[in-house]
């Protein structure tokens, strides 16, 4: 990768040029349960007018299956289809982001990956939880700051509803998971890049992790995620402040966040994916 500009870009056509540099590389991953929201639509609409790849699946309600799918499906991709991919962006399906803002994110990514050569780092576009109302990020604990030519970054756990990965710390991420089979009956194998549930905590209280910090603890383990300069917005909410401070976290899962939804009852319907060029 090489940086996508020596400045930022000033007017509309520059920033459209830089973008069609990055977003030609890039393949959009985006699970939703019912749908897209119609911000997020159009997001995704003039993403692929600038050369994304979109992989959207839906109506499965366990998120932390559904990304693994949808990972294992990219991943399988990226061998035929999107061999031309430079970076995978995760988005979900009430978040958008806007052209300057993502032009951000890609700039970030590329000064991280200029700072910390073979790191692979991922970045996470700031955005607030929808009930909640607070940052979708945690301060990641023993870690430093980054300083690269885009600024200092803060090493976060953070929610996956806009994050950027290069594919070579994807595909990283894929091969370091497990693989296991969707039905006993059936010889389909997935990437489980994450998962959620019940977990002890400090003293052995119990306490919730989110398939988001999941995928995180797995980015650390051999790369790492900051936080970008882009803002995102999810549903309803603007994150109007440039700059938020964030909590320092421990080692344990934070709580769950106020608008994560459990329903442990609800069967899990076949997922029916597809994918736009």
């Amino acid at each position: 990768m090489e940086m996508l500009n020596n400045e930022r870009p000033e007017s509309d056509a520059e920033l459209t040029l830089a973008l069609c540099h990055a977003l030609e590389h890039t393949l959009v991953l985006v699970p939703s349960y019912t749908g897209l929201e119609p911000h997020t639509q159009a997001c995704l609409e003039w993403m692929t007018s600038l050369g994304a790849r979109v992989m959207h699946s839906a109506r499965c309600p366990d998120i932390a299956l559904h990304r693994s799918m949808l990972a294992t499906a990219a991943y399988e991709s990226l061998s035929v289809h999107n061999s031309d991919r430079s970076w995978i962006l995760w988005l979900d399906s009430d978040v958008s982001i806007d052209k300057a803002e993502l032009w951000l994110m890609f700039d970030d990514s590329v000064a991280l990956a200029e700072t910390f050569p073979g790191l692979q780092a991922s970045v996470a576009a700031r955005y607030l939880t929808k009930l909640s109302g607070q940052l979708a990020a945690t301060r990641a604990p023993n870690a430093q700051d980054a300083h690269t030519t885009s600024g200092k970054m803060q090493p976060v756990y953070s929610g996956m509803g806009c994050f950027l990965s290069t594919v070579q710390g994807f595909r990283r991420h894929c091969l370091k998971s497990s693989k296991v089979r969707l039905r006993p009956d059936s010889d389909k194998e997935i990437f489980v890049v994450c998962t959620s549930g019940v977990v002890f905590g400090v003293d052995n209280h119990l306490s919730w992790r989110t398939e988001d910090w999941s995928y995180c603890a797995s980015e650390w383990e051999d790369g790492a995620v900051y936080l970008s300069r882009a803002r995102a917005r999810h549903s309803r909410l603007v994150l109007s402040v440039p700059v938020e401070t964030l909590w320092v976290a421990d080692a344990t899962p934070p709580e769950p966040p106020a608008d994560t939804l459990v329903d442990a009852t609800s069967p899990l319907p076949q997922v029916e994916s597809n994918s736009s060029t």
